[in-house]
């Protein structure tokens, strides 16, 4: 029934009638031009009627994917479309990034981080305080042996106060609390970054398991079909005499195991594309369609660089280093802010106050109506005395706390570098691996079509035709793996180096 702002205008309108009033003494117009010029000059911007004065929401992005894909999207907006065919890993990732529930809880904390820095710079602020209180009284005064001197009767006492307090000096108090509070907030913002690339990574990766089942039951049904040759020339030479029927069992067992690779492989594709749609956001059910995965290598000069100047750039840029440090130099802040907290503190202290308690000029006489008015202004010194030792305590905790954010900094470094090392060797290797795989694949397909030729002209047995087609599917089943190391190292190496975004989703495509 009453909302807050209601409540609020009520009591300003009441204490501000009350201690002002229609007559002279009410409080002192000085007090309020000090209180209206500070709220007015402390930080160019702030608005007594706005929900943000301090405008810190403005460091917060307009939705949780929004620093990652507003270089995709128009304003950062997840747009809503149908899906594209085939799927591409941008807008895979794009619609990943935007229904992330993890990506979503590092935007709330960002925004939580954002208050707390609006209420460190309130703190620059005066406090103004209003009361208004109204009393019904029976008061009775009953004089032994003197009835002529009782003073029964009921009274109703109105006051209202308005407080002033403005800390004009701490020491650098609040000046610590506000920088402590705007590297949390920085600290968040990478945190955010952070949870937006392990999002992406992780959409990343099951869109190229996705791809990769595509490929591999491409591959298994190349087996099957060559299975199914090889089955079929065994069927036809055994009923022309030329094989017994041993040769024909034992093709149609590698043809049946073919159909089970394949079966078993389309399996995985499709519990593939349905965690791929989850990860979209979408029902497990709907209809997607992959691409074809390239197999070239593109190994440029330009994305294999020094891997000192890889880990250099990194050990600057990371967004978890960037966290690390943050949170480091936010407890450097909480030291000195907790050192302030034991110097003294200077402010400013206005008080204004009025009630209409009746008064008798002497014990025993009527009490005749009355107005009462308090005002003063002046300057109010608090210095700690004494706190049993518990400043230094407190000091030295926070300090201890911020060395300890200092060595997880130097681990954040390390494990980016590590990771980085780590990922790079893998690209190189999986580099390779592509182009040994590749040509495995050549010789394996030249090989089974001439041991297939030899076979049916008699100049080679089963075993031979079979094991050549083992061969064969093998090769197949390597050079899909290959292929889906390769995309996804170039992945882990870009995240590792802390500077992956929507925008290069194409770059990995």
């Amino acid at each position: 029934m009453f909302t807050k702002d209601w409540i609020r205008s009520w009591v300003v309108h009441e204490v501000c009638r009350g201690v002002n009033g229609s007559v002279k003494g009410g409080i002192p117009w000085g007090v309020v031009s000090v209180l209206l010029l500070g709220m007015g000059i402390v930080g160019h911007g702030w608005s007594l009627g706005s929900d943000d004065p301090w405008h810190v929401m403005e460091s917060v992005s307009a939705s949780p994917a929004q620093p990652m894909i507003s270089g995709g999207s128009v304003d950062g907006v997840c747009p809503e479309r149908p899906l594209s065919v085939p799927l591409g890993l941008f807008e895979a990732v794009e619609r990943a990034l935007c229904s992330n529930p993890k990506t979503k809880g590092a935007w709330a904390d960002v925004k939580a981080s954002a208050e707390a820095v609006g209420v460190a710079k309130a703190a620059y602020l005066p406090t103004l305080n209003g009361s208004v209180q109204y009393i019904g009284e029976h008061i009775g005064s009953q004089i032994i042996n003197q009835p002529s001197l009782d003073s029964p009767h009921n009274e109703h006492v109105g006051t209202q106060t308005l407080s002033l307090n403005w800390v004009l000096f701490d020491f650098g108090g609040r000046s610590a609390n506000l920088e402590s509070a705007e590297k949390l907030l920085a600290a968040a913002q990478a945190s955010q970054n952070v949870a937006l690339q392990t999002a992406y990574i992780n959409a990343a990766k099951d869109y190229y398991a996705a791809v990769s089942g595509l490929s591999r039951v491409q591959a298994m049904q190349r087996v099957e079909n060559d299975a199914h040759d090889s089955f079929m020339a065994a069927s036809l030479r055994m009923e022309g005499g030329a094989a017994n029927v041993t040769d024909m069992l034992q093709s149609k067992t590698a043809y049946t195991m073919a159909e089970y690779n394949r079966v078993k492989a389309e399996a995985t594709y499709r519990s593939a594309l349905g965690s791929l749609a989850v990860d979209m956001g979408l029902a497990p059910d709907i209809l997607i369609t992959m691409p074809n995965i390239s197999d070239e290598n593109p190994m440029a000069p330009k994305f294999i660089t020094s891997i000192h100047e890889l880990i250099e750039e990194a050990e600057r840029q990371h967004p978890t280093v960037l966290e690390a440090q943050a949170q480091w130099e936010s407890a450097q802040a909480k030291v000195r802010s907790i050192q302030s907290e034991g110097l003294p503190t200077l402010s400013l202290v206005a008080e204004s106050s009025r009630n209409n308690q009746p008064t008798s000029v002497q014990l025993g006489s009527p009490e005749l109506p009355a107005v009462t008015r308090d005002n003063y202004l002046g300057i109010k010194l608090d210095v700690p005395l004494f706190e049993g030792q518990a400043r230094g305590y407190k000091v030295r905790q926070a300090q201890a706390q911020a060395d300890s954010q200092r060595e997880a900094m130097h681990d954040a470094e390390h494990q980016v570098a590590t990771a980085i090392w780590t990922n790079y060797q893998d690209l190189l290797a999986n580099g390779q691996n592509l182009d040994i795989t590749r040509d495995a694949l050549d010789a394996a397909q030249q090989a089974f079509i001439v041991m297939q030729t030899r076979y049916k002209s008699g100049m080679a047995n089963i075993l031979e035709l079979l094991n050549t087609q083992q061969a064969l599917a093998k090769a197949e089943e390597q050079h899909v793996e290959a292929q889906t190391d390769w995309y996804t190292s170039k992945l882990q190496l870009a995240a590792s180096l802390g500077n992956i975004d929507l925008v290069s989703a194409s770059t990995y495509e």
